[in-house]
């Protein structure tokens, strides 16, 4: 079916769409798929995984996808998704920033070490500062409002994000659901040094 719709999407607009898709992810009987679609004109997938080192911490486990420009290959971006367990949005978000997004930063700066010091041994004149500064974004439902977050608990989140030199990128008073109530369920965080970018 998915690949039905992107070989359809793809014809309607005249530009070749791919897809990288999980396995089933989530604990018990149900399970969910995330899909990430993308035009591959564009873009190239350069890794995907699902995150296990902490998956005892959410329900589903986050997906990571990192992407490489074709045309500008020092131009990357590492996008995290994550379906938030809505009982358990404060503590799911925590790990996300906490524990997720430290260990993804990690693993890209060791990789820009390594890049750096190759460029710069081979042609520091030409190094790419954008190489270095690889922006994570994390997107999904993190059901971050409503009855699932109270004030408190998201003033708290917003000072961890701070704290990390993250922001959310919808507003909370935002309606992003297409129920009767507003709500800002479906968001992303990205890191405050890339938000012109």
């Amino acid at each position: 079916m998915i690949n039905k719709f992107v070989i359809s999407l793809s014809k309607s607009f005249s530009i070749p769409y791919s897809y990288v898709s999980s396995q089933p992810i989530g604990r018990g009987s149900y399970k969910e798929t995330y899909l990430y679609l993308y035009k591959s004109n564009k873009w190239k997938v350069l890794d995907n995984y699902v995150i296990k080192k902490f998956c005892d911490k959410f329900l589903r486990a986050p997906y990571v996808i990192r992407f490489q420009n074709l045309k500008e290959p020092h131009i990357r971006i590492t996008l995290v998704g994550c379906h938030i367990r809505p009982g358990n949005a404060y503590e799911e978000i925590k790990a996300l920033v906490n524990n997720v997004y430290a260990d993804i930063k990690s693993r890209l700066e060791k990789k820009d070490s390594f890049l750096f010091n190759l460029l710069y041994c081979f042609r520091s004149s030409c190094i790419n500062l954008n190489v270095l500064n690889e922006p994570i974004i994390l997107i999904g439902d993190f059901n971050t409002s409503g009855s699932y977050l109270n004030k408190n608990k998201q003033k708290t989140l917003d000072n961890i994000l701070y704290n990390n030199n993250l922001m959310w990128g919808i507003d909370h008073s935002s309606d992003t659901t297409v129920a009767t109530k507003c709500n800002a369920y479906d968001q992303f965080i990205f890191e405050i040094k890339n938000k012109e970018r």
